[in-house]
């Protein structure tokens, strides 16, 4: 819609359609393990502008879920379950409060927000002062596309430090600063949604999660054994739930 060319692999197989999406700093490989398990499903793994193969292009959430449509578009994808990681989740659950139709069910893996992990102030406020700087000057260092599948990653301090290594720093702190704030308003979702969190992801507050979805029905909860990376760090435990999900 913008001219923003938009990275993402293709698989056709049977339907449901399955929309994987990535978090902030990270690409498509998150899902490589998916891949292979879901290979008879028709499916799309995207990189959002300004990470992995995608062009920059202006960074909201608004143009993320835009280029989600037009992708839905291109492909002829009448209705799809969208499965998000930490701010994809957010970029899914934006996608659906846009596009309602165009969702038939939602995964929400450790998703992330200001209201629901800790020290968010902090983080808040660093990016606030940071981001101006950053982008003040160019950077012109090399960046150098991460396979995140290859490297089998378990802790969260490689995983930011191939984010940095594969995004540039403007892009990331631009995709915070969109999706942080975003309200995700658990409560109010209206479609099957299956949420999944890490019993050590430390970064979530998985008490008020729970309280903000306790009277919504339509959420399913599931905490498995892992921390904030489970797509890397337990992707057999995800697929187990995501399979019997969907």
């Amino acid at each position: 819609f913008d001219g923003t060319e938009i990275n993402y692999i293709v698989n056709k197989g049977k339907e449901p359609w399955l929309i994987f999406i990535h978090g902030g700093g990270s690409n498509h490989t998150v899902w490589k393990p998916f891949f292979s398990y879901f290979k008879r499903h028709s499916f799309i793994a995207v990189d959002i502008r300004g990470h992995g193969k995608s062009e920059k292009g202006k960074i909201s959430c608004k143009n993320f879920s835009k280029d989600l449509k037009k992708i839905f578009d291109k492909e002829k994808i009448e209705k799809a379950v969208i499965l998000g990681n930490s701010f994809g989740a957010t970029i899914a659950i934006d996608f659906y409060r846009k596009f309602p139709g165009l969702v038939e069910k939602l995964v929400l893996i450790t998703p992330v927000s200001t209201k629901i992990i800790r020290f968010s102030k902090l983080f808040y406020l660093l990016n606030k002062i940071i981001l101006p700087f950053v982008k003040l000057f160019k950077s012109r260092r090399r960046l150098v596309f991460q396979d995140y599948y290859k490297f089998k990653i378990r802790f969260v301090i490689r995983s930011l430090w191939l984010d940095i290594k594969g995004t540039s720093l403007t892009m990331y702190l631009s995709s915070i600063d969109a999706l942080f704030n975003y309200d995700l308003r658990f409560e109010n979702i209206q479609k099957k949604t299956l949420m999944i969190l890490g019993k050590k992801d430390y970064l979530t507050k998985k008490q008020k999660i729970k309280k903000m979805i306790k009277n919504n029905n339509n959420i399913i909860l599931r905490i498995i054994d892992s921390n904030h990376l489970p797509l890397t760090r337990a992707p057999e435990k995800v697929i187990k739930e995501v399979k019997k999900f969907i």
